[in-house]
């Protein structure tokens, strides 16, 4: 499954209050993230060498919450000779219609509820800006 169709079988009504107590620090920005997920659900998809991976690894005893650390992985990319290359790569600045495109890893799709992948994804792919345009003129921007 891609994350495009994933994102296609819940609205944003569906996902807000999850996102919002796994991110309560981000409820201030409701219409930034309610414009975003709109927004997403329009992109049309491009080729991706990315496979999406969403682990949880901080837990917060006072929210009784896991953060999700959201990366991508290159599937046949092998180094040789690097014994300290770890396949996993930062996607906040990755184009929208990319994330569409990217197949989630089964890992991801066994470990958490297909709602709480998209809640972090939402998180990690908004950390650089709430639109897909901002995103990548930042990164054109700080490419010069």
């Amino acid at each position: 499954m891609t994350f495009g169709e994933l994102i296609k079988k819940y609205t944003w009504d569906q996902l807000k209050d999850l996102f919002f107590n796994l991110y309560p620090d981000e409820v201030v920005r409701l219409r930034h993230y309610a414009k975003a997920y709109t927004d997403l659900m329009k992109v049309k998809p491009l080729p991706t060498k990315y496979e999406l991976h969403v682990k949880l690894i901080i837990y917060d005893r006072e929210t009784n919450v896991y953060t999700g650390s959201v990366y991508g992985v290159i599937p046949d990319l092998k180094p040789e000779g690097d014994e300290f290359f770890i396949n996993e790569f930062s996607i906040e600045l990755t184009d929208w219609g990319e994330w569409v495109s990217m197949p989630i890893h089964e890992s991801t799709l066994q470990s958490m509820p297909e709602q709480e992948i998209i809640a972090h994804c939402m998180h990690e792919l908004t950390w650089c800006g709430y639109t897909n345009a901002y995103i990548q003129t930042q990164l054109k921007r700080n490419a010069n």
